[in-house]
C-alpha cells in the first residue's frame, strides 16, 4: 500500500493515489443481460489498454439516459416501494432459473431474478425444514437505474443485491478451501526507492518559483513511484464482486487525499484535516466488517446480521530509504478522526455514492454464505443448493482482472514537507463474524410470519414475496 515519505521540500504537499487499470476481460454470460461488466459499471472508473486513465462517467451517465425508458419498464408492475422486508425463497429461486434456462428465454435471466427481486440489504436468514427451503430477508423496493448504470432502491437510492454477486459469495463460502476476502492497492518497493530519490533531487526549496517548478514535474513524479499493484483474494478476481472491493478502496483514498470531494458535508479530506505530521510515518485506512453479535433462535433456524456492517480503521506504516513497509500498531490521531469520520458517515455516503452501499452488500452477502456454510444450514433445510453453487450450469459474468494502477498526484501547500501516498483496501473475514452469537426469543416468531398463508407453497416464479 501508498506510502508517506519526509523529504525536504518545505511549502509543498503531494498526494498519490492509484488509479485502476486490468486485464483483458473473459468471455460475459448472456443469462446475466447480455454480456459481463466493466469498470464503468461499478463505479464508472476504467482504464484502457494501453493503461491510459479513461473517466467514463460523463459518457456512461449519457448512455444511460438514452436507455432510460427501456431499463424503467424492466420494473416488474405492482411491485411495492419501501418495503421492511422482502423474502426470497432459495428453493424456489433456484427452480425458477432452471425453468428459466430449460425454457431457453433467449438464455436472458429476468431483471427480476438477476435484481434478486429489488432487495438491498439481508437482515434475516429463515431456515424451513418442512418445506426443505431457506428463505432470505431484508428491506427491499422497486428498483431504478441510477446515472452510471448501479440498480438502486426507487426511493432509497440504496443500492440493490445482484444475483451474480451473490453466487460469488456463495461459491467462495463453499470453496473447498476458504480464506478471508481482502483487496489492497500497493506501490512496490522500487517505485518507492526511486519517488525518493527524484524528491531528493529537488534539494530544499525556497519560494514559489521553486515550488512551482515541483508542480510542473507532476508526470515525472507519478512515473517514478510508477504502476501500483492490485490483489484480492478469497474471491474470483474477476468478478463484479472482486471489482466492488477496488473501486471502494480506491474511491475512500480519493476522498481520504482530497483527490474527489466529498458528496456529502461534514467529511473533510485528511489533508484537510492535517495540521501537523508523524515523523516518518504513512497512513493506512482500511474498510472492514462490522456487525454486532449475530442473533439466533434456540433451534438453530432463524438469524438475524445487526449493525451498520463496515467501519473504517487507521494505522501508521513506517517507510525505511530502501521502501519498505512496516506496520507500528498506533495510528497518528488525525488518520484517525478521518477514518472515525467516515465510519459516522457511512451510511449516507452509501446512499450518494453506491459503490460503498454495494461494498457493504458484499459483506452482508459474504456473511450470510459463511453461515450457510458453517452452520450446515442447507443439510438443516434439507435443501440442496447444487443449482446456485454449480458453475458450469450458472456461470457468472467474467469482467477484467484488476492488475495494476498508474499513480496521480495532487498538490496542497504546507509550511513542512511531505510526499503521501494514500494507503488502504478491504479485508472481509466472515468467520470472525458468525463467531459471536445471542439467542433471541423474538426470532422464532419473525420466522413463522416470514412465510405468510399466500407463500406456503412456494412454486417457481413465485420466489419472491412481501
Amino acid at each position: 500500500m501508498a506510502g508517506c515519505l519526509r523529504l525536504l521540500l518545505p511549502g509543498v504537499f503531494l498526494a498519490m493515489v492509484g488509479l485502476l487499470s486490468s486485464t483483458a476481460g473473459n468471455q460475459a454470460f448472456a443469462q446475466f443481460g447480455g454480456g459481463g461488466f466493466n469498470a464503468s459499471q461499478v463505479g464508472g472508473v476504467a482504464i484502457d489498454a494501453q493503461g491510459a486513465i479513461a473517466d467514463l462517467r460523463p459518457q456512461v451517465r449519457q448512455e444511460i439516459a438514452n436507455k432510460r425508458d427501456r431499463l424503467a419498464r424492466e420494473v416488474p408492475a405492482g411491485m411495492q416501494e419501501g418495503v421492511r422486508l422482502r423474502k426470497i425463497s432459495l428453493r424456489a429461486l433456484q427452480e425458477a432459473i432452471s425453468h428459466a434456462q430449460t425454457a431457453g428465454e433467449g438464455q436472458t435471466l429476468s431483471p427480476q431474478i438477476r435484481y434478486l427481486g429489488g432487495i438491498q440489504r439481508i437482515q434475516y436468514v429463515f431456515v424451513y425444514p418442512e418445506k426443505n427451503d431457506i428463505v432470505l430477508a431484508g428491506p427491499g423496493e422497486a428498483w431504478r437505474i441510477d446515472d452510471l448504470g448501479q440498480v438502486v432502491g426507487a426511493t432509497t437510492g440504496r443500492p440493490v443485491i445482484l444475483l451474480q454477486d451473490f453466487l460469488v459469495a456463495l461459491r467462495a463460502a463453499f470453496a473447498p478451501e476458504v480464506a478471508p476476502i481482502t483487496c489492497s492497492i500497493d506501490p512496490t518497493r522500487e517505485g518507492i526507492k526511486n519517488l525518493r530519490t527524484l524528491m531528493a533531487s529537488f534539494g530544499r526549496l525556497n519560494g514559489p518559483a521553486q515550488v512551482e517548478q515541483v508542480v510542473a514535474r507532476k508526470q515525472d513524479i507519478e512515473e517514478s513511484l510508477g504502476p501500483q499493484r492490485v490483489s484480492v483474494s478469497g474471491v474470483d478476481p474477476a468478478s463484479r464482486f472482486a471489482w466492488t472491493l477496488v473501486v471502494a478502496d480506491y474511491r475512500m483514498k480519493c476522498l481520504g487525499m482530497g483527490l474527489e470531494p466529498a458528496p456529502i458535508v461534514g467529511m473533510p479530506s485528511y489533508l484537510k484535516m492535517l495540521k501537523s505530521h508523524s515523523k516518518d510515518f504513512m497512513p493506512r485506512w482500511w474498510m472492514e466488517t462490522d456487525y454486532e453479535a449475530l442473533l439466533t433462535d434456540a433451534a438453530g433456524l432463524a438469524w438475524e446480521l445487526r449493525g451498520q456492517g463496515v467501519k473504517v480503521l487507521a494505522e501508521d506504516e513506517r517507510i525505511s530509504a530502501d521502501g519498505k513497509r512496516t506496520r507500528t500498531g498506533k495510528v497518528n490521531k488525525v488518520a484517525r478522526k478521518w477514518a472515525e469520520t467516515m465510519t459516522e458517515k457511512y451510511d449516507e455516503l452509501s446512499v450518494v455514492d453506491p459503490i460503498f452501499g454495494q461494498l457493504r452488500n458484499c459483506m452482508d452477502m459474504a456473511v450470510v454464505g459463511a453461515l450457510l456454510q458453517s452452520e450446515n444450514l442447507p443439510q438443516k433445510a434439507g435443501l440442496s443448493m447444487d443449482g446456485l453453487l454449480d458453475t458450469e450450469s450458472l456461470a457468472t459474468p467474467a469482467g477484467t482482472v484488476p492488475q495494476s494502477t498508474p499513480s496521480i498526484v495532487s498538490f496542497l501547500k504546507r509550511p513542512r514537507s511531505l510526499v503521501i501516498t494514500a494507503s488502504g483496501g478491504v479485508w472481509i473475514n466472515p468467520y470472525e463474524v458468525i463467531e459471536h452469537q445471542e439467542i433471541s426469543k423474538q426470532l422464532a416468531t419473525e420466522r413463522s410470519s416470514a412465510i405468510t398463508k399466500l407463500r406456503q407453497d412456494v412454486v417457481p416464479g413465485n420466489w419472491c414475496w412481501d
